[in-house]
């Protein structure tokens, strides 16, 4: 989301640009073949079984579906036009490369894999690239242009503006991405003031509908945490959503003779 690292520059600088490419990630097959059928699809940032995700998906107008002529359409909204070669142009002339990025392990390669392989198909010339120690500093980080996969939730001091890693903060701020909206941050500010949780829910949906529109991160979306315990523990919880914590509702767990 920084013009001044993003490559390319449309990518934090023309919303469309990143629509398309949520556009071109397939995520119901994505969800199929790395969790093997047990993950969970994800139409926005929240967990399909949350008890408020039904106001969420009423907030959010805005649906993903992978969709090849959309990502055409929005390219050339955004001024990208076709090379002789089938790779899409920017505005400028240069060609449409997309650095994708991972932690090194199996599943996050074979996600990278299959996120490149389907952006190249549909004309973008990404590529897969694990990131290593030798680019592990927070300033390196903020600065590494490209698409970083990994396990984030919608966590509010990740999009707020006033959490940018900057020299300021020695690239301590947890929103590395750059990303700016103030009326996200709007939404942010009332869902962190709010006691009432229905309050909260609401701000919560606005929130969701914003980033949606605006993408500062693309949801894809959940695995399956396998919860192994033995036959006479009982009150263990299936479909844990994340708001839960992390106790998974022990003080329910009771032992059976």
């Amino acid at each position: 989301m920084r013009p001044e690292f993003a490559v390319p520059t449309q990518l934090a600088t023309d919303v469309r640009v990143r629509q398309a490419l949520a556009f071109a990630i397939d995520r119901a097959t994505l969800t199929e073949v790395i969790t093997v059928g047990k993950g969970l699809f994800r139409e926005v940032y929240s967990h399909p079984n949350a008890d408020y995700y039904d106001t969420v998906l009423r907030a959010v107008p805005t649906r993903y579906s992978y969709d090849p002529r959309r990502v055409e359409e929005l390219l050339q909204q955004a001024g990208f036009i076709r090379g002789t070669d089938g790779f899409w142009l920017t505005p400028t002339g240069e060609r449409f490369t997309l650095e994708q990025w991972y932690l090194a392990g199996a599943t996050n390669e074979r996600d990278s894999v299959i996120l490149v392989d389907t952006f190249r198909r549909l004309g973008i010339d990404a590529s897969s690239n694990v990131f290593g120690i030798q680019r592990s500093s927070n300033e390196e980080r903020v600065k590494t242009s490209g698409m970083f996969g990994g396990s984030l939730g919608f966590q509010p001091d990740r999009y707020h503006s006033r959490d940018i890693a900057t020299a300021n903060n020695r690239w301590q701020g947890r929103n590395r991405f750059g990303f700016s909206s103030p009326e996200l941050d709007r939404f942010i500010d009332g869902f962190v003031a709010a006691l009432d949780r229905n309050e909260r829910i609401q701000q919560l949906a606005q929130m969701e509908r914003v980033a949606m529109e605006q993408l500062p991160a693309i949801p894809t979306y959940y695995t399956a945490v396998v919860i192994a315990h033995v036959a006479s523990l009982k009150g263990v919880l299936p479909n844990v959503v994340p708001d839960a914590g992390e106790e998974r509702g022990i003080w329910n767990w009771e032992w059976q003779s």
